[in-house]
């Protein structure tokens, strides 16, 4: 099921030294992401140039699948869909300084548990951090501060 996410970048500094390339960093939303498990197949890749970096853009016919800072792009593979394209522009306006929240559909696959942290991170306002403590009391396992962790390294927009 598809499911429209409104998402913004938060904590997006100029200074690329302090983005580690090939990680994936999440783009917070204020809605739910979407519960479905099943994996959807890659459709298109594209690469995108930003004051920071270059970021790999990965969608399926759902939505967005990945976006990871990347050290060199490799290739480009149907750079005209329509996903791609939607984030693409949303980004150009984000680094214009013309926009904060993003409206492009994501297709996240995950389980249940790293559902319940993800949809934790997206309600960490604009500007501000939590530690995986933090989002484990939240979503009531205060035990399971590692598996928070794990989530989060596991997320594909992280």
């Amino acid at each position: 099921m598809q499911e429209n996410i409104f998402i913004h970048l938060k904590n997006v500094s100029l200074d690329h030294t302090k983005y580690k390339k090939g990680s994936c960093y999440i783009f917070p939303s204020p809605y739910i992401l979407p519960s479905s498990s099943t994996m959807q197949e890659i459709v298109a890749k594209t690469y995108y140039d930003t004051p920071i970096g270059t970021i790999e853009i990965e969608a399926s016919d759902l939505g967005i699948k990945k976006v990871c800072f990347i050290d060199y792009p490799t290739y480009e593979q149907n750079p005209t869909h329509d996903k791609l394209l939607q984030t693409i522009e949303q980004l150009d306006e984000y680094f214009a300084g013309q926009r904060t929240r993003f409206n492009v559909f994501l297709d996240l696959s995950g389980t249940d548990f790293q559902r319940r942290v993800w949809r934790d991170l997206v309600e960490i306002p604009l500007g501000t951090t939590k530690t995986y403590l933090e989002v484990a009391k939240s979503i009531y396992t205060p035990e399971a501060v590692r598996a928070v962790g794990n989530a989060c390294g596991s997320n594909q927009l992280w």
